[in-house]
C-alpha cells in the first residue's frame, strides 16, 4: 500500500512538472512590442558589422548601416525574429534612404503587424513594418 502511494505522489508531482514547464506560445509576443525593445537596443558595433569598433550603438543605427553595406545584421535579426515569433511565422521589412531590405517570408496574411520609423544617429529615418502570423 505505501508502495502506490508512494508511486502516486510521484507520478503527480511529474505531471505538475510538466505542466508548468510548457513552452510558452512562439505567437504571444507582439510586433510592436518587439519594436519597441529592438528601438531600445544596444550592440556592439564590431559584432555585426566589419568595422573594428567596439563601442555599443543602437540596434537602428546598425540596421541603417546594413541597407548599403554587406554585413551579418540580417542573420541577426532573422535568429531574434526565429526566436520570438518561430520560424517563417513573420516578415520584418525596413528602409532607410529609399533602400529597403527583407527579414522573413511572405505568408500572404498576418495576424498582427505593427510599423514604426525611428531616428538613426547619422540622420534620417529607419522605417520598420513587421507582421506575424
Amino acid at each position: 500500500m505505501d508502495c502506490i502511494l508512494f508511486l502516486m505522489i510521484i507520478m503527480m508531482a511529474i505531471s505538475v512538472t510538466a505542466v508548468t514547464n510548457l513552452p510558452q506560445d512562439v505567437g504571444d509576443d507582439d510586433p510592436e512590442r518587439f519594436l519597441s525593445l529592438m528601438a531600445r537596443a544596444e550592440v556592439r558595433l564590431s559584432d555585426l558589422t566589419d568595422i573594428e569598433d567596439d563601442s555599443l550603438v543602437f540596434m537602428t543605427d546598425v540596421i541603417a548601416y546594413s541597407v548599403s553595406h554587406e554585413c551579418s545584421v540580417n542573420d541577426y535579426l532573422k535568429d531574434m525574429l526565429d526566436a520570438s515569433f518561430g520560424e517563417h511565422r513573420y516578415l520584418l521589412e525596413y528602409e532607410y534612404g529609399g533602400i529597403s531590405k527583407i527579414v522573413g517570408e511572405d505568408a500572404g496574411y498576418f495576424r498582427y503587424q505593427s510599423s514604426t520609423e525611428l531616428p538613426v544617429s547619422i540622420g534620417g529615418k529607419l522605417s520598420l513594418v513587421l507582421g506575424t502570423i
